[in-house]
This record gives C-alpha cells, structure tokens and sequence, in this order.
C-alpha cells in the first residue's frame, strides 16, 4: 500500500482500533512524532481525532510535516497486521 496515497482518515478507520486509543501508544512512533499532534489546537491524541483530519490539514501542523505524517500511517498500518493492504 502506498501511504501518501492513502489518506489518514481512511487508515485510523482501516486500523481496527478503538476511537479512544492513544496515538502515543502505536508501536514505532517517539516522542518527536506525536508530540506536535498533541500541541495542536485542538489536541490530536487518538485515534479517532485522526479521523477528523486530511493529510493536508495535518502537514499545516507546526513541527509535523509530511516525513511524520507517513511514520504515523506506518504506525497505523503495522496496528493492523497489514489489513489495509
């Protein structure tokens, strides 16, 4: 799956987790990934905050560019064993 195809929405949905789950806990991402989501006003700290948001709007973030934005969706996709393949 190429993940700057694929938009965040759509991946946070595919993942199967739960709206409430925690960007911060997803397998791979430091610190420096997620903590620019959570400055954001509003916050961005689950995974159903991300399916509230395009790819487009998140890059506009300050300190989160398109590089984490594609750690974020590899994060996603790993959480779903590749289900989103």
């Amino acid at each position: 799956m190429n993940t700057t195809m694929t938009e965040i929405a759509d991946l946070a949905t595919a993942s199967g987790l739960a709206d409430g789950y925690p960007i911060a806990n997803l397998d791979g991402l430091t610190f420096h990934v997620w903590k620019p989501l959570e400055k954001n006003d509003p916050p961005i700290t689950t995974i159903g905050d991300l399916k509230d948001w395009t790819d487009a709007t998140l890059v506009q973030i300050s300190q989160f560019g398109p590089s984490r934005l594609d750690k974020v969706k590899a994060a996603l996709i790993a959480a779903s064993n590749g289900a989103t393949s």
